[in-house]
């Protein structure tokens, strides 16, 4: 029987300490102090002299960056998680330590704020001494002009805000495919279609149908869509892409099955999956998004290299840009109808939009631009789609990623890449001087300080950003400027 995690560790540190066994075991039975209320208070005070430890280091390293995030607890109360993340001046080691739970009563961007910069005066920390800060990427908290980032700056003026870079460009995704109807229409019936041939039935069927058309390739599985995993995207236009062919014959095989219910709702995922405007946009997304899974992977990498993340990021938005050009177009189209041909697929122009009737205000006026929906009737088939579908995800693509990856984020990641001692640009004043201006420090000294800091650390044993700090840091009278950014 399990007598709690406090009971449970007592004892098993009782087999190790005669003491502690001893006063288990022949203590005064009235003072064996393992009372629930005790045991409670013992707990918290174990836990305020942990964050007293944690905080004396804190203010020791005199610079900090903050962490923080807000989930709801067992009893369905906002709990904001704060996290400091900070350098052990004795040691030189970095650390990222859990400070406290606040609870978050309310949830708008000042008031989460104020509950963050409270938690650390609370525990006698400056928040004037915050240089950083990691919040996830939603409006509350990342937002420039009203958001808990900006509400923090005002009280340290140089608490840069830095967004997981793999997450923004997931969201990127996420975002871009969300704004344009369509390709919101595209994906709701992809994760229909996953659905549907994830249950046992329909999946036997779907792996039988693989076997007989595809018998020298391996089973392919269908990829369920996720706003927080990455990558999900691709890999599940890639699946279905690939077996496409298993796909329409499996739906057609329920479709015509004995269980009318399986099969009407077979039959209408069909019609969907059938038509050539979802083939256009799953040939679409395959190479849009296997443009930016090559990002996303480097993003993700245990040995990520900043540096050629961001010559990365920049060759993504140039692809992407490329794509716009009527010769990329013509070559998605014309693959795209030989596929529809292949499959017996209907190359139609779809129905006709209704004509938006003129506003009365412009009435006996003359119109020179048109106004409300485009005139996309008379378009060519290929225009139309080029119009209404593949310029419009496009562009809601290359928008996200300029937003989320600016031209600043970019450079704070070369920056960053360029205190790396294996980063061919290391210490090298062009690549680090946009830190120093993000922490306002006088640049003007910081090429000689790169000059003399590497003939410094010729021969030393350096492998992380780290080490290069633990050897600089006692000479830092000498590099003011390179030890501060």
């Amino acid at each position: 029987m399990n007598r709690g995690n406090y009971l449970e560790i007592l004892h098993l540190v009782a087999l190790h300490d005669p003491v502690v066994n001893e006063r288990l075991i022949n203590g005064p039975k009235h003072a064996k102090y393992t009372s629930p209320d005790i045991q409670n208070t013992l707990i918290h005070i174990m836990g305020a002299m942990v964050q007293e430890s944690i905080c004396s280091s804190v203010r020791k390293a005199g610079v900090f960056t903050i962490l923080a995030d807000e989930t709801k607890d067992f009893s369905k109360k906002e709990q904001l998680a704060i996290v400091l993340r900070y350098i052990d001046i004795d040691a030189v080691k970095l650390y990222e330590h859990f400070l406290t739970y606040v609870e978050a009563t309310s949830l708008d961007a000042r008031s989460l704020s104020e509950f963050i910069l409270n938690a650390l005066r609370k525990n006698g920390l400056d928040p004037g001494c915050i240089v950083s800060q990691g919040y996830d990427g939603a409006s509350v908290m990342s937002g420039h002009c009203a958001g808990v980032q900006k509400y923090v700056c005002d009280i340290a003026p140089h608490a840069t805000y830095v967004h997981c870079y793999a997450h923004c460009l997931n969201l990127v995704l996420v975002d871009s495919t969300k704004r344009v109807s369509e390709a919101s229409d595209f994906f709701s019936i992809m994760e229909t279609l996953y659905v549907f041939l994830s249950r046992s039935v329909t999946h036997a069927i779907f792996l039988k149908k693989q076997s007989e058309l595809q018998p020298d390739c391996p089973q392919r599985q269908l990829q369920r869509l996720s706003d927080t995993r990455w990558s999900c995207r691709f890999l599940a236009v890639d699946a279905v892409c690939s077996t496409s062919e298993s796909v329409l014959t499996t739906l057609e095989e329920i479709a015509n099955g004995k269980d009318r219910s399986r099969a009407i709702e077979a039959a209408g995922i069909w019609t969907h999956v059938q038509s050539f405007k979802f083939l256009v946009l799953l040939i679409t997304f395959w190479r849009i998004l296997s443009c930016t899974k090559s990002l996303s992977d480097q993003l993700q990498s245990k040995q990520l290299d900043l540096a050629k993340a961001a010559d990365l990021v920049l060759a993504t938005k140039s692809t992407l840009k490329e794509f716009r050009t009527d010769s990329q177009w013509d070559s998605i189209y014309k693959y795209a109808v030989e596929v529809a041909n292949l499959h017996s697929i209907n190359v139609e122009l779809p129905r006709p939009c209704r004509r938006k009737r003129q506003p009365r205000r412009l009435e006996g006026g003359v119109v020179l631009e048109s106004t409300g929906l485009r005139d996309v009737v008379s378009l060519s088939l290929s225009e139309q789609l080029k119009v209404t579908l593949f310029l419009p995800v496009l562009d809601s693509m290359l928008s996200e990623l300029e937003r989320r990856f600016s031209d600043k984020n970019v450079m704070h990641m070369r920056a960053i890449q360029a205190c790396a001692p294996g980063s061919e640009h290391f210490l090298e004043a062009d690549h680090i001087a946009p830190l120093a201006d993000s922490y306002g420090l006088n640049r003007s000294s910081l090429p000689m300080e790169c000059s003399l800091a590497k003939r410094t650390l010729t021969g030393k044993a350096l492998n992380e950003v780290i080490d290069v700090l633990r050897e600089l840091s006692p000479l830092r009278t000498a590099f003011p400027v390179l030890v501060k950014s």
